[in-house]
């Protein structure tokens, strides 16, 4: 499909997505550009697609409708991680006063519910992993209870500006599912702070395994309303 043909495809009032799905999972790259593009409409068809699919087509049909819903979730949120316009010297970022913020904006139209949790990792110049000088779970003495309901979750409104912010620090980065971490920045240089939000509805629910646990199937908790995206950003960071 050339260019001009797709933006045609694109800009039609009802698609033929089969159409667009069996030229995609032929080989044609500009099929597949065209449907992870498709927004709501391609999600609905690849769903579609996948219930009636055979099983020698369903991964390829999961890994287009994962990058379509991906693409989608992208134009509604935007996160970001800003830094202190301060000079980041060695003593300063290892310091107690240091902090940075992460944070989403809402893009869309209508109100988004996120998990209020983000995975960090700090690399160096050379792009390999700074391991942690603490690490410790975040759930080994925690309280009695549906282990679902001591997650943090976000209601992010429509706005212009950014709806939701934390502020976090290295020393004791609080901010993650599983561990709360922290770092020691070994010596001046340039070094990345690197963020991945990342919620699976199914795989959250799983993680509570109490036997008679109600309520997680209840579409007013806020996992069942939350934003399913796998993303990471990153901050380029100079440390003198």
């Amino acid at each position: 499909m050339h260019a001009w043909a797709l933006l045609l495809f694109c800009l039609a009032a009802d698609p033929d997505w089969s159409d667009l799905l069996e030229r995609a999972l032929g080989g044609d790259a500009a099929s597949k550009e065209a449907l992870c593009e498709g927004g709501g409409g391609a999600v609905g068809a690849l769903r579609d697609a996948l219930a009636r699919a055979p099983a020698e087509r369903r991964a390829a049909i999961e890994e287009l409708l994962a990058e379509t819903q991906r693409r989608e979730a992208l134009r509604a949120i935007e996160f970001r991680i800003s830094l202190p316009r301060t000079p980041l010297t060695l003593d300063f970022v290892n310091g107690p006063d240091f902090r940075f913020s992460i944070s989403a904006n809402n893009k869309s139209g209508k109100a988004l519910t996120i998990l209020a949790l983000v995975r960090l990792r700090v690399l160096d110049a050379g792009g390999h992993e700074l391991r942690p000088k603490l690490r410790q779970g975040r759930f080994g003495f925690r309280r009695a209870g549906c282990l679902l309901e001591q997650h943090a979750f976000a209601d992010v409104d429509p706005a212009r500006a950014w709806g939701w912010s934390v502020s976090a620090s290295l020393a004791r980065f609080s901010y993650d599912p599983s561990f709360v971490t922290g770092w020691e920045i070994p010596g001046p240089g340039v070094y990345v702070l690197e963020a991945t939000y990342e919620f699976d509805r199914a795989a959250f629910r799983e993680r509570c395994r109490e036997p008679g646990c109600a309520g997680h199937d209840d579409p007013a908790k806020p996992w069942n309303r939350a934003l399913e995206l796998k993303h990471t950003f990153r901050v380029e960071m100079r440390v003198n």
